[in-house]
């Protein structure tokens, strides 16, 4: 809200209550600890697929505001409807939605959920890499099949059109799906290089990042790393745009390289010196 949603400026006309990754993060988080908490694994499971069903059923069988069921337009569906009915004048103006998918949002945390339950259970080393390839393919398949893959196959079904296509500024439940698959098979491929074979200089450069993730993200919102890194490589990226491609491509990468690897050293100076910022 601080960094975000404008929420020091003490204008009631720019406040945002929900404004980028870190809400969505909190209300996913929000649910799943509730059904880490209280219930057991497969009700976890049970409970996802509740969550990314429900979500995606609310969204194609509710009317709303006069338009039929199932409109999924960029400005005229049933999760900005509520969005707006509910937050008002302090939505943050975009066509992302909040409210309503917290349901996938939370879907997604608990996805991540199970890939911790999976790593800390009794299952070989190998074995954890390959159930997580295959959650990862099948995330996928059926993330692809649910946003209309092989729609020949499902033209007769209890739902009528029963696609939902993969859109991030609605976070579907495909969108979901889809994002957890990738996330498998990368978390797959980490663990079998860092963990399995033992290669752990090559998570090193990431390491920096997660272990003060909070502060890059807002670092970034409250520096100007692009600033200060023109200062440094500005007349060189300057330089090379007289010269065409591929040298003037070169040049134009050099600003926001050089700002990420700014704030990546003042990341490395916090690791060395052991200061974390946690939650």
């Amino acid at each position: 809200m601080m960094v975000q949603g404008h929420l020091l400026e003490f204008d009631r006309q720019t406040i945002h209550f929900y404004s980028n990754t870190l809400q969505a993060i909190a209300a996913g988080y929000l649910v799943a600890s509730v059904f880490l908490f209280h219930l057991p694994v497969w009700g976890q499971v049970a409970g996802t697929a509740v969550l990314l069903v429900g979500y995606w059923l609310l969204m194609l069988l509710v009317p709303f505001r006069g338009h039929p069921a199932g409109t999924l337009e960029e400005k005229v569906n049933l999760a900005l409807y509520i969005d707006e009915q509910v937050l008002g004048p302090f939505r943050d103006g975009t066509t992302y939605t909040w409210i309503l998918s917290s349901m996938a949002f939370a879907g997604m945390v608990l996805m991540g959920v199970f890939a911790g339950h999976l790593l800390r259970s009794r299952w070989s080393r190998g074995m954890k890499v390959v159930w997580l390839v295959l959650w990862g393919v099948g995330c996928l398949a059926v993330a692809w099949l649910w946003s209309g893959g092989f729609d020949q196959w499902f033209q007769m079904t209890l739902v009528g059109n029963w696609r939902f296509p993969i859109i991030k500024h609605l976070f579907t439940s495909s969108m979901v799906l889809w994002a957890a698959g990738w996330s498998y098979l990368l978390l797959a491929l980490f663990y079998l290089v860092i963990d399995v074979l033992g290669h752990r200089w090559v998570g090193w450069f990431f390491e920096i990042l997660g272990a003060n993730a909070i502060t890059a993200y807002v670092a970034w919102n409250l520096v100007s790393f692009p600033t200060i890194a023109e200062r440094f490589v500005g007349g060189l990226a300057r330089y090379l745009a007289t010269f065409g491609a591929p040298l003037a491509n070169v040049g134009e990468a050099l600003n926001p390289v050089g700002a990420f690897l700014i704030l990546w050293l003042l990341l490395f100076f916090m690791y060395r010196k052991g200061s974390f910022v946690r939650v």
